[in-house]
């Protein structure tokens, strides 16, 4: 009988597990440009971790998503490493594409806006 609740409870936790996982999965389809532009760039340099300042708000905001974590330790802050989580970053794979063209998009709109913004001033 023990050995059966034990088995229950190992059960119930790997499926809050996966429910969380599937979460955090869901949340990369709401990343704002620059969280994108973080894991657009690690997918392009095929590398599951970046650096950046430590403070960084995109990067911070990845962590408290769950998507990203830093491996703690003494780091410079200004080089501070991240890295994508394993589940994250097979996902990120199966999407490599679309992420990318997502972030490559992004970039465009902004540089027009930048352009108009110019072209308004002048």
């Amino acid at each position: 009988m023990l050995q059966q609740r034990r088995e229950m409870r190992r059960s119930e936790q790997e499926q809050e597990v996966e429910e969380k996982k599937e979460r955090v999965i869901a949340r990369i389809e709401h990343l704002s440009n620059q969280e994108l532009r973080y894991l657009a760039g690690c997918l392009s340099e095929s590398s599951q971790t970046f650096n950046t300042y430590v403070h960084s708000p995109a990067a911070t905001t990845l962590a408290s998503k769950g998507l990203v974590y830093t491996p703690g330790g003494t780091h410079h802050q200004d080089h501070y490493p991240f890295i994508i989580n394993d589940f994250v970053w097979a996902h990120l794979l199966g999407q490599r594409d679309e992420i990318i063209e997502r972030d490559r998009d992004n970039r465009e709109a902004e540089a027009e806006a930048k352009r108009n913004e110019r072209r308004r001033r002048y």
